[in-house]
C-alpha cells in the first residue's frame, strides 16, 4: 500500500514538474510559479463522493478551497466527512456505529481552463480517523479512535455554467494506509467512487 502512494505520488510530481516548465508561446521562455507574469485566482468548492465501505455504499460531503496559478494548477485545502450511518458488523465494537472523516492537501491541474468542457486532474491527500459510538449514545466514544492516512486522485469532467460556477462529474479511487478498527482493514476502506463537485471563484 505505502509503495503504491509512493509510486502514486512520484507520477503526479513528474507530471506537475514537466507542464510546469511549458515554453511560453511569446519568448520561449521557461514559465514557473515565480515568474513576474504568474496569474493568481480562487475558488471555493463543494464536493461529494459515493462510494464502499467493505460491501455498504457511504455517501461523503465535504469542502475546500484553492489558488489557480495561471488558470492551470491548483493548490490549497479541504475537509471531507461521512453523512452515512454505518454499523460495524464485526470486530470488537460490532453493532457500534462507526463515523470517520479527514482532510488535508488539495492539488491540481486543469485542462483547457476556458472551455465550456474541459477535465481537471486532482488528488486528495490528507489524515483522519475512524471513531464509534453505540446506537443509544450522541457522543462518540474517544477512547475508541483509529488514525489513518489518504490519497484520492480524482478524474472529472468541469462543466462552465456560468462565468463564476461550475460543475464537475467525475470519479475517484480512495486509498487508506493504517486503518485497524473493529477487524476492519485498509482494504475494506479502499475502493472507487463517483464524484460530484461545484466549484465557485474567479476561474
Amino acid at each position: 500500500m505505502i509503495k503504491n502512494t509512493f509510486i502514486f505520488l512520484t507520477l503526479i510530481f513528474l507530471v506537475f514538474s514537466i507542464s510546469a516548465q511549458e515554453l511560453d508561446e511569446k519568448n520561449d521562455e521557461p514559465k514557473t510559479l515565480l515568474s513576474d507574469d504568474v496569474e493568481i485566482n480562487g475558488f471555493g468548492s463543494l464536493f461529494m463522493t459515493l462510494t464502499k465501505i467493505d460491501n455498504s455504499s457511504i455517501h461523503m460531503i465535504g469542502g475546500g478551497g484553492a489558488f489557480i496559478f495561471n488558470k492551470k494548477f491548483f493548490f490549497g485545502g479541504y475537509g471531507l466527512g461521512m453523512t452515512t450511518n454505518l454499523c460495524a458488523d464485526r470486530g470488537q465494537f460490532k453493532e457500534k456505529e462507526m463515523d470517520f472523516g479527514y482532510g488535508g492537501i488539495l492539488l491540481g491541474y486543469v485542462i483547457n481552463n476556458d472551455a465550456r468542457f474541459h477535465p481537471a486532474i486532482s488528488v486528495l491527500i490528507g489524515w483522519g480517523n475512524i471513531s464509534s459510538r453505540s446506537l443509544t449514545s450522541t457522543y462518540m466514544d474517544r477512547e475508541n479512535y483509529d488514525n489513518f492516512f489518504t490519497v484520492s486522485p480524482i478524474l472529472e469532467l468541469e462543466i462552465r455554467i456560468v462565468k463564476n460556477f461550475r460543475i464537475g462529474i467525475g470519479a475517484t479511487y480512495h486509498y487508506f494506509s493504517g486503518i485497524s478498527f473493529s477487524d476492519y482493514t485498509d482494504n475494506d476502506f479502499s475502493n472507487p467512487g463517483a464524484y460530484l463537485s461545484f466549484k465557485f471563484g474567479e476561474f
